[in-house]
């Protein structure tokens, strides 16, 4: 399903309202309220792993600890970050691996920052996230290109009426979802309250549904192990 085929299965659910009563631009705000509200229930009722992606820094600049986060700040259509999980980096044009930098805060550390853009071992990097940038330690020495690979937790742009199949981030079994919320939006702008309670208790039922079906993607058990307490007695 398309995003022009989402605003037909609404225009056909809702009693074939047509472009009088709702433009499809119209149409097309109801589609991504919908579309963003999908995303958070999965980020907070599944696993916000479920919009995992990778990005990798062009070229690194010599010094330069500070660099900016794929942040959405305007209004192009592409997906951003909402959340850094970690980062990895070749130091050296001869690196044929990465290495994964540890997460720090300021707090932890007894001196300048400055001190560690210069004096921080290779050995033991760390990153610090602060404001819409994050900061390597210690600073590059040489430009390499796709220095930096930056692993996030991804913001979907919003759906725009050209837009395929494959760029709507909700699996296609699921995708009828957001039609009917459309519906659920339409008839309450109506003003049309029984209609609207019905489209509402249709929508949670496939939520519902939705949310099981994605929480089950894997069957066999996982092991988590839980901090050791015992220094707590």
């Amino acid at each position: 399903m398309d995003a022009a085929k989402v605003i037909t299965d609404f225009r056909l659910l809702s009693g074939w309202s047509d472009t009088s009563q709702i433009t499809d631009a119209n149409a097309l705000v109801l589609a991504n309220k919908i579309y963003r509200e999908w995303i958070n229930q999965i980020k907070i009722k599944v696993k916000e792993d479920f919009f995992y992606d990778y990005w990798k820094v062009n070229t690194t600049v010599v010094n330069q600890s500070e660099y900016e986060l794929p942040i959405r700040k305007d209004a192009t259509w592409v997906a951003w970050c909402t959340k850094l999980k970690w980062v990895s980096v070749k130091y050296n044009t001869t690196d044929s691996d990465f290495t994964k930098f540890r997460p720090e805060t300021q707090a932890n550390l007894s001196k300048d920052l400055l001190y560690y853009e210069a004096n921080q071992p290779a050995t033991d990097p760390f990153y610090i996230v602060a404001d819409y940038s994050y900061f390597v330690y210690p600073a590059p020495t040489t430009a390499v290109a796709e220095w930096i690979v930056l692993y996030w937790i991804s913001d979907p742009a919003d759906l725009l009426l050209a837009w395929d199949e494959a760029s709507i981030k909700i699996p296609l079994e699921y995708q009828d979802i957001i039609p009917l919320w459309m519906v659920y939006l339409y008839f309450k702008s109506r003003l049309l309250t029984n209609e609207k309670n019905d489209a509402l208790n249709e929508y949670k039922a496939y939520l519902n549904d939705m949310i099981t079906g994605l929480s089950d993607r894997i069957e066999v058990p996982l092991i988590s192990e839980m901090p050791n307490l015992t220094s707590l007695k």
